[in-house]
């Protein structure tokens, strides 16, 4: 539907339309909402500013989608006079009147807390998987007292770069409550930089939330910000590993090179000083050629990814460094793994990012794991997988229950109406009866009118009752016989509200409410209720097969050409015998030799005769054998 209009005195598109900047008013409103004098309002479901401002629904009506309307829409309930969704509204999340306290939304009729980049929700709180010693790795999993919580493990002590601040691993680098030190809180307004307070992040790192990380390492930002690699996972040039790729090692849940990095040089927490140099994992005072310094480290800008061909210039994700150009080795639509180049949409193996596996019964689909089970039209919902289109506990949307009394059909919570009655937007009715709804939903009758058997009419004084335009007796009427339209055959009469044979031809006997013929009809053979077997036709008034078939097994049988009854019932024929004029016999232009049915003008063993064998090379033609 289209979005409701303002009048441009009311609102013209921005939240502050005719006012002065310096002008004293009400607070600038959220994008989901406008304002109307002195009230930010959501006109889609506000009754004093359906649609627009202070267009009010009239009484006993209802905002609905910005429009006035006698009841909500499914999957909408009425709050206030207006309709709103109780799974997503945050002003009425469940129920009417059920407030998310901020930071917090509406999912699935609950309040959820909303958790920044890199953050897991644990009990309704935003945690750190990666250095909570009471949520470490997992939700519940809590450390020791003498252990600490680095890279989601539990270890000893922190994991290098992490340290130690107050019993919590956290890389000092990046933390702005730890700048460089535990306890070193950065001002308002500024991130923490490479371990320093600072207005920006710097290349190569990237703000994430109130961090500087380096999207290229960080398993918590991993490429970008958000992109959280699995538990025990490693991050290289921004793609996730479950083990990190030869030459790095994980060092507190981070895939370093341990040949180069100064802080890690040959392994985890080895620090050169600050005259020295990492070189293939020793700290050195200079770098050997071909070997250049940057930043600290040793390297070749021939092939390292992160400084191709100069100090600082990183290759872009999925791209690998030769000659000191950055270039994309695989086929666009793929990355490079450590398998080689993958499509992260489609595999499996590599969904999302490199290594991240897909379980068992599951597919990769637009680089998401998704269970095979659950696809669409069907939907997961907790732990089910369900049809929303017909189920009652989440119709049309996850958590949507229909009421008592209702059914799920289409998506939509329907009133449950056993037939004849059906469901017309307000109940069930009976639209044989109803005046509303006389013959079909929507139909209505006249004013005075009554609706009979469908249809519109007069009333009429009991016992007659109205029939279409006229006034009938049901007891009597032949069209009408005990309700409207039932109509009596040509041979009945209406007696008492029902049909029934008036007489029957002379020809004819009467059985039940039926004229049949007794000396053909297979149910009433010769007399009524007599029925005739399966197959067996009624002759004469008698169950009897025609002509000269008899009866075997039930069947009428031709006994001249059955190879189950030849000649009599049950009286079989071999499997190579044909049953001719009653007989068991070999069908031209065969003949019986020897307990088989051969032809002696090609049978090389009765040619020409039975036991008339051909010799040698002959063969048997027209009953002679003939050499070849």
């Amino acid at each position: 539907m289209p979005e409701p209009g303002f009048d441009g005195g009311t609102f013209d598109g921005s939240v502050d339309a005719g006012r002065d900047a310096g002008d004293a008013g009400p607070p600038t409103c959220p994008d989901d909402l406008v304002r109307c004098g002195e009230r930010c309002v959501d006109p889609f479901s506000d009754p004093e500013h359906c649609g627009a401002c202070f267009e009010a629904c009239d009484e006993g009506l209802v905002c609905d989608d910005g429009e006035c309307s006698a009841s909500c829409t499914p999957p909408r309930s009425e709050c206030a006079g207006g309709c709103v969704d109780l799974q997503t509204d945050e002003l009425n999340c469940g129920e009417c009147g059920t407030i998310c306290e901020e930071g917090s939304q509406c999912e699935g009729g609950e309040c959820r807390a909303v958790c920044d980049p890199g953050l897991a929700i644990c009990e309704g709180a935003c945690v750190d998987l990666r250095n909570d010693p009471a949520n470490c790795g997992e939700c519940g999993n809590a450390c020791g007292d003498e252990e600490r919580c680095s890279g989601g493990e539990c270890r000893g002590e922190c994991e290098a770069p992490l340290r130690d601040c107050g019993g919590v691993c956290v890389d000092v680098r990046s933390d702005p409550e730890n700048c460089g030190a535990c306890g070193m809180d950065c001002p308002a307004g500024t991130v923490c930089n490479a371990g320093m307070c600072a207005a920006t992040c710097t290349a190569p790192r990237t703000l994430c939330g109130d961090d500087c990380v380096d999207t290229q390492s960080d398993p918590s930002h991993c490429g970008d910000c958000g992109n959280d690699c699995p538990a025990g996972a490693g991050c290289v040039l921004g793609t996730c590993f479950s083990e990190c790729p030869f030459p790095t090692e994980r060092c507190g849940g981070t895939c370093v090179n341990v040949t180069t990095d100064p802080r890690n040089c040959g392994e985890c927490g080895n620090v050169c000083a600050a005259d020295e140099l990492c070189q293939f994992g020793s700290c050195v005072r200079t770098c050997r050629a071909p070997l250049v310094e940057c930043m600290g480290s040793c390297t070749d800008f021939r092939i390292d990814p992160a400084n191709c061909g100069a100090c600082g210039r990183r290759c872009a994700t999925g791209e690998i460094c030769s000659r000191g150009t950055c270039f994309l080795p695989c086929d666009p639509g793929e990355s490079l793994c450590t398998t080689g180049c993958e499509n992260l949409s489609t595999d499996p193996e590599n969904c999302g990012a490199c290594g991240r596996e897909c379980a068992t019964g599951e597919i990769c689909e637009a680089g998401r794991c998704v269970d095979t089970r659950c696809m669409p039209p069907r939907l997961q919902c907790g732990d089910e997988c369900v049809d929303p289109q017909s189920d009652d506990a989440n119709c049309g949307m996850c958590g949507n229950v229909c009421a008592p009394g209702s059914s799920c059909q289409e998506g939509m919570c329907r009133p449950l109406c056993d037939p004849p009655l059906l469901e017309c937007g307000s109940g069930c009715v009976d639209p044989a009866t109803d005046p509303r709804n006389c013959g079909g939903c929507g139909l209505t009758c006249p004013l005075g009118a009554v609706c009979t058997g469908g249809m519109c009419g007069t009333p009429c004084p009991a016992p007659r009752i109205t029939c279409g335009a006229s006034c009938v007796d049901p007891q009597t009427d032949q069209n009408n016989c005990g309700g409207c339209g039932i109509a009596c055959a040509p041979n009945q009469v209406c007696d008492m509200g029902m049909c029934r044979i008036a007489a029957c031809p002379p020809d004819r006997e009467l059985c039940g409410t039926e004229c049949v013929d007794t000396s053909i009809d297979p149910d009433h053979c010769g007399d009524c209720d007599v029925t005739c077997p399966d197959g067996i036709p009624c002759s004469g008034g008698a169950c009897r097969c025609p002509g000269s078939l008899i009866i075997c097994d039930g069947f009428c049988t031709d006994i001249t050409t059955s190879p189950l009854h030849c000649g009599a019932c049950r009286r079989e024929c071999g499997p190579t015998l044909s049953c001719i004029g009653g007989s068991c016999a070999c069908a031209p232009p065969t003949s019986l030799c020897a307990g088989r049915c051969v032809n002696t003008d090609r049978d090389r063993n009765n040619c020409g005769g039975c036991g008339m064998r051909c010799s040698g090379l002959q063969i048997c033609v027209g009953g002679a054998c003939i050499g070849f």
